[in-house]
């Protein structure tokens, strides 16, 4: 397993791969010192802090779930449908013990990505408004997790399933729509069928009041979906290329 393991690795992190992270670090950097309006006065700083304060949370979040969106993507299609050695492995390697080996090293990316875009959030939100509002907490920390641990399963799935780009467009378009959907404060219980539906698919996390991040359904839920879909994949994966 670590052999395959490394050897993902040494695939994905190639030299292109190697700029562009570190392009996306240092963008978010700059996205995030924008958005906390350190260019303020800091009489204004002082004066509206909660309320500066909360829309760096609230337009950081989105910036935050988008781009770990699209880098999963990135580094899912790089490992699912591009690695040019599967016609090789899947000859000598379990169909299963390949695939897994893929899905922990997506996984491994992603946790190091979030934990990194959090921290540079949490740092210069505290930096400049000393605070990051009362919504920066370990409960957040947990549900942010199982939305990098949702889409790590449902888009290799995809991949494998479909072999086909366009089902991942159709995801992201869905995730935005899912964003729009969601007013702020509400209760989990004031969305329609369809709000929830739509949701349940293309999983979410919002800031539902000046106190609450959440989805808007128990965190339960996504924790099912994916079971499911792990076991749809199990089943599936024998039978299927990749």
């Amino acid at each position: 397993m670590m052999f395959l393991m490394t050897m993902h690795i040494n695939y994905v992190f190639t030299r292109k791969t190697i700029l562009l992270i570190v392009g996306i670090g240092l963008g978010k950097l700059g996205v995030f010192l924008i958005l906390s309006r350190f260019y303020e006065p800091a009489v204004n700083r002082i004066l509206y802090r909660d309320q500066y304060a909360f829309d760096y949370f609230m337009e950081g979040l989105t910036m935050i779930k988008l781009t770990l969106l699209i880098l999963m993507l990135y580094f899912a299609i790089r490992l699912f449908k591009e690695a040019p050695y599967d016609v090789v492995l899947v000859q000598r390697v379990n169909r299963y013990k390949l695939f897994l080996s893929k899905w922990l090293v997506l996984l491994g990316i992603m946790v190091v990505w979030l934990f990194l875009f959090l921290s540079y959030f949490w740092m210069i939100g505290l930096g400049v408004h000393r605070s990051v509002t009362a919504l920066f907490t370990a409960d957040f920390v947990l549900k942010m997790g199982v939305f990098v641990l949702f889409y790590s399963v449902i888009c290799p799935l995809i991949i494998v399933r479909f072999q086909h780009l366009l089902p991942l467009l159709f995801m992201i378009v869905g995730f935005l729509v899912s964003d729009l959907l969601v007013d702020f404060n509400k209760t989990q219980t004031g969305y329609g069928l369809l709000t929830t539906l739509v949701n349940m698919v293309f999983l979410n996390l919002h800031v539902l009041s000046l106190e609450r991040v959440d989805y808007v359904f128990s965190i339960r839920v996504p924790l099912y979906i994916m079971l499911l879909a792990m076991l749809y994949g199990y089943r599936r994966i024998k039978s299927l290329e990749f």
